[in-house]
């Protein structure tokens, strides 16, 4: 049961698929229904898991309102099938959403019950990290994709024109893209990897140098691929969720010394990367609201906007995208093709899909996870500040709802936060008893 859980975790970079059917009179990427290789794993941990806990009478549907919101917020999306365009799509997206809400309670009560450890799910976050920043290092260096087109890599090469790009002195570099559709879904889950190799070092003990040594490789390297991204939200959040937990462990004392050393480590790091990447780095961080990835972003808000004030029940899941196709908001607004995308901030497309009844649902829902998983003491709020950089990424991004990687990443990280504070729970009442 185990390995199935930590396959799953493994698995999130990976995205072979079989593209079963596309809406519209041309293809989009946010109009088909897809099969993913993973999915055979998702399924059998979802009936694995439930099947052990029922049996070991450990599933408990009363144990938090988390486990209610979450079934109701896949109540909504069920419910906005009915609201939409494409009904098949929606429904298809529907089930996907269901499929991870489950993946996630199952993961969470796992964790509980201890049959999953935070430090192992941390690791395997860790060493999915390295290989995915080694992969994003090659494809910088080459210009070019590694080749593993079997384990979702996109094909890359300089002469195409879709492909995401820095633009450094006129001329123009490919972003790392692991094997991640996008530069910027690769860049969450290095931050993701990041963190778990930070949560890696305060559970590791002092006297174990060659796990030090190892974590702190694995931190330039994770780090490495978090540049070449060139993510100026990763940049962002990577800093300052570090700054966040160094701050907070620097105020104990028992874990001071170990938060120097971390810190001395990420500060070397970070001049190394400064001096060799210093003109991409300053090129990429100047930011202007004429640019136009920013003027995009405002534009898809409005969209977003638009359509929840013209729809409060939402236009069903996954149908946003051919609903503004449809409705020609896109050409009105003297759009592309190729930008005929989602609107770029999960907290207006889900109010723009499932409605206002949705977005509220999925708001609680959030805010009662993060509330549960505080705690003094306790290396619990390492986690949390995984979902909360997810949260900021989705500020301006809207691939945590739309791209099955980005969704992913994002349940299985809420079942984390789901189920460690119970984990610890647990384990301290069995302390006391």
């Amino acid at each position: 049961m185990a390995l199935f859980a930590y396959l799953i975790f493994a698995a999130i970079p990976f995205g072979y698929r079989t593209i079963l059917y596309t809406f519209g009179e041309s293809f989009n990427e946010y109009a088909t229904i897809s099969l993913y290789a993973r999915d055979a794993l998702l399924v059998l941990l979802i009936i694995f898991g439930m099947k052990r806990l029922w049996s070991a009478r450990k599933l408990k549907w009363n144990e938090g309102r988390h486990v209610w919101l979450s079934l109701i917020l896949g109540t909504c999306a069920l419910v906005s099938v009915f609201f939409a365009n494409e009904k098949a799509l929606a429904l298809y997206n529907s089930l996907r959403l269901l499929m991870l809400i489950g993946s996630a309670l199952v993961i969470a009560g796992l964790l509980r019950e201890k049959v999953i450890k935070l430090e192992k799910i941390c690791a395997v976050f860790a060493g999915g990290a390295v290989i995915q920043a080694c992969i994003g290092l090659y494809q910088f260096l080459f210009q070019k994709s590694l080749g593993v087109w079997f384990l979702g890599e996109s094909f890359l090469s300089s002469g195409i024109d879709d492909i995401a790009k820095v633009t450094v002195y006129g001329g123009k570099l490919i972003r790392a893209y692991g094997t991640f559709p996008h530069p910027n879904i690769l860049s969450a889950f290095l931050v993701i990897g990041l963190v778990s190799f930070i949560y890696l070092w305060f559970v590791t003990p002092r006297k174990s140098l060659t796990k030090e040594i190892a974590i702190s490789g694995g931190l330039f390297i994770t780090t490495l691929g978090i540049v070449l991204t060139f993510s100026r939200a990763a940049w962002v959040v990577a800093t300052a969720a570090f700054f966040f937990i160094t701050i907070i462990m620097l105020s104990e004392s028992r874990r001071r010394e170990k938060t120097i050393n971390l810190l001395a480590i990420m500060i070397t790091v970070a001049f190394v990367f400064g001096f060799f990447f210093s003109p991409l780095i300053f090129e990429r961080s100047s930011l202007s609201f004429f640019e136009s990835s920013i003027n995009q972003r405002l534009l898809y808000n409005e969209i977003g906007l638009e359509i929840i004030e013209k729809n409060i029940w939402g236009v069903g899941i996954g149908n946003q995208v051919l609903y503004s196709i449809n409705e020609r908001t896109y050409e009105n607004l003297g759009m592309p093709e190729k930008m005929w995308q989602p609107v770029h901030n999960i907290y207006l497309l889900i109010g723009a899909e499932l409605g206002i009844l949705g977005l509220i649902i999925f708001l609680r829902l959030i805010v009662d996870i993060i509330w549960r998983s505080k705690g003094k003491g306790s290396l619990l709020f390492i986690p949390t500040t995984m979902m909360l950089a997810l949260l900021f990424f989705g500020i301006a991004d809207h691939f945590l709802w739309t791209l099955e990687p980005g969704r992913l990443m994002f349940w299985l990280v809420t079942g984390i936060i789901m189920g460690a504070p119970l984990e610890e729970k647990l384990v301290l009442e069995e302390k006391a008893a």
